[in-house]
């Protein structure tokens, strides 16, 4: 009797690779496709049969397909170093700065060596009109590659980007001084004559560029378009005089809580000492109790207006912006939020204000799997086991929850110069970013006003260099969260957080309680305070 044929072993990866790529080799390209589409189904962790077709697609000028085959890797396997930057091209590409330069920082935070990721990140959130982060990254860029062109570059196209054409004509200048074979500080003399009016300096300097870089297309089409720049041109009216004040810097911070902390760190930062004097609003006060809060004509007088956006009622806002003088520079920062840590959230109808106590409840973020299990006649171990059983197999979809915070984060980045969408992705694992939904932790806390220190008002008082030192020096060891709420270890497990620990206590108040602490005085809905 025969032998049964013995049945063929599966192709490897590496194998079935070689068939897509001979397929591509040959101008096959849905061949390939469709050979890579099997391999995802086959091999669904390994991130080649994602990669190749999406440099595929991109090389044929497929964006479109491409970006979406990229959305999907980074849903399925997470994006390696090549498709992530691939992914922010793209956007790049199709000049979609906003999530461009978001995709951009999340590589330049991947490998913080590599000048080139800083400036296209900083360039694209110039391009997205979010000068105040650009200025950020574009000098934290030049502190760590301090003898690079590219940085300097980007700070005088970031002068011209707020219409400060002499300081940007100033910047190309010592560029081109600097840096005598590079071609491009021509183009920003061209371009910043040209925005001033000097016509005639902006063709010579064409000219003679092109003498020396014969056929450089930057200057053949800044050349091109000065005739049109020509006739469109019209005098800028003269700016009115701006009434300044005696003494320091003035700076108000408008919103609530988060607000108050920025205002409390602005103030205490000793470069800013006797220099620059911070008043927090409470957007939760009407205008006329803001401004009896102030010293006569303070606000009217403002230099810096920190605005913490959604705060408070929008007549406030408007009321204290229309306050402001037309020379206060405004820079507004987001109250970003975290749902995805806590997905038992929801409603408890012990819930009732408690004063003087408790003004907003006893457990303000209270736990409704908690709440439903509460039962006198148990004791604490039987109804933690049971709290555990429940929600350890409770069905939960944690990366949608994820996904609709991650929504939020870059809506926010959309329409607020202090953007954080990329940094609490790229930290949210080995960081504690927050310590309950709406309470925003120290790197968030931090990173926030990092961000504020680019201000253009601030670098009347120092360097951003200096300034950051002096934010560092005051926030190591600082605690910005005032409470905590616990982490389940379902949570930590899904997201992998390095930084949790099954031991770990959470401040509620003066006191520290572990997570099965927590979780029933929750069911016993034992006080706290007394």
């Amino acid at each position: 009797m025969p032998d049964d044929p013995i049945a063929p072993e599966p192709p490897t990866l590496e194998i079935a690779l070689d068939v897509a790529r001979a397929a591509r080799s040959d101008g096959d390209l849905i061949g390939a496709l469709a050979v890579y589409s099997t391999l995802r189904e086959m091999f669904p962790a390994e991130p080649a049969p994602y990669r190749e077709p999406a440099r595929a697609l991109i090389e044929a000028g497929h964006f479109e397909e491409a970006e979406t085959l990229l959305e999907v890797a980074a849903e399925r396997v997470g994006l390696d170093l090549d498709m992530a930057v691939a992914f922010a091209g793209l956007a790049e590409r199709r000049q979609g700065w906003t999530n461009a330069a978001t995709r951009w920082e999340h590589v330049r935070m991947q490998v913080p060596d590599n000048l080139d990721y800083w400036l296209n990140a900083a360039r694209c959130q110039r391009e997205a009109g979010r000068l105040a982060a650009a200025e950020v990254l574009v000098n934290q860029a030049l502190a760590r590659f301090p003898d690079e062109f590219g940085p300097r570059a980007e700070l005088a196209w970031l002068a011209a980007a707020k219409g400060n054409y002499e300081d940007a004509l100033d910047r190309f200048a010592v560029l081109r001084a600097a840096f005598p074979d590079r071609a491009l500080p021509l183009v920003g003399l061209a371009w910043a004559h040209a925005a001033l009016g000097q016509f005639d300096a902006a063709e010579a300097t064409c000219r003679r560029g092109l003498l020396v870089h014969p056929g450089f297309e930057p200057l053949l089409a800044a050349l091109a378009e000065l005739p049109a720049k020509r006739d469109a041109w019209t005098p800028p009216a003269p700016k009115p005089a701006q009434a300044r004040h005696d003494g320091p810097l003035r700076l108000a911070v408008a919103g609530f809580h988060l607000a108050n902390q920025i205002s409390r760190l602005f103030g205490r930062m000793l470069p800013f000492r006797d220099k620059v004097a911070v008043r927090w609003l409470d957007a939760g006060q009407d205008p006329g109790a803001i401004q009896n809060q102030l010293p006569e004509g303070w606000l009217e007088g403002a230099d810096l207006y920190f605005e913490e956006t959604q705060a408070g009622a929008a007549a406030t806002r408007d009321a204290v912006r229309a306050a402001l003088p037309a020379h206060c520079e405004v820079r507004t920062f987001p109250t970003s939020s975290m749902r995805a840590f806590w997905p038992f959230l929801g409603r408890d109808d012990r819930l009732v204000p408690e004063p003087p106590l408790y003004g907003a409840g006893r457990y303000p973020d209270t736990d409704a799997v908690a709440a439903s299990l509460a039962n006198p006649a148990m004791t604490d171990d039987a109804l933690f086991d049971l709290y555990m059983e429940i929600t350890e197999t409770a069905p939960l979809d944690l990366d949608a929850l994820y996904a609709a915070d991650m929504a939020q984060w870059e809506a926010e980045d959309a329409s607020r110069d202090v953007c954080l969408a990329a940094f609490i992705d790229f930290h949210v694992r080995d960081r504690c970013l927050f310590a309950a939904p709406h309470e925003r932790a120290t790197p968030v806390v931090t990173e926030i006003a990092r961000q504020l220190l680019a201000s253009t008002a601030l670098r009347q008082v120092c360097d951003l260099d200096t300034a950051l030192e002096g934010l560092y020096r005051l926030t190591h060891g600082w605690h910005a969260e005032g409470r905590a709420l616990p982490i389940h270890p379902r949570v930590a497990r899904h997201f992998k957080l390095s930084w949790w620990s099954p031991d770990a206590t959470y401040k509620l108040g003066s006191n520290a309680f572990t997570f099965r602490e927590a979780v029933i005085r929750t069911m016993r809905w034992s006080p706290w305070l007394s």
